[in-house]
Order: structure tokens, then C-alpha cells, then sequence
């Protein structure tokens, strides 16, 4: 028998079903640099987060 995630990931492949996750108490507290040259640049999580709600209403 294959692995219960396994079977999840083919159901909802089979259904279309996408998922998007993100912790938003992890991305309000991290302070992830965009590159290694720009270290100074912070990934904006709180406008990731905005626009993924965009996504998930339409």
C-alpha cells in the first residue's frame, strides 16, 4: 500500500485541488534576506500573505 500522504497527494491531483500554505506567525517574525547580495532586502511576507488571500478567494 502506498503512504497515506502519497494518497492524499493523488486525490487531490485527481480533484484539482491546490493548497497553498503559510504560517503567518513564522513569516511575521522571520527576517529572511532576498540574496545574499542584498542583505539588507527583507522578504515581505505580510504582502505575500495579502496577495495569496487574493488568490484563494477567487
Amino acid at each position: 500500500m502506498a503512504p497515506y500522504s502519497l494518497l492524499v497527494t493523488r486525490l487531490q491531483k485527481a480533484l484539482g485541488v491546490r493548497q497553498y500554505h503559510v504560517a503567518s506567525v513564522l513569516c511575521q517574525r522571520a527576517k529572511v534576506a532576498m540574496s545574499h547580495f542584498e542583505p539588507s532586502e527583507y522578504i515581505r511576507y505580510d504582502l505575500l500573505e495579502k496577495n495569496i488571500n487574493i488568490v484563494r478567494k477567487r
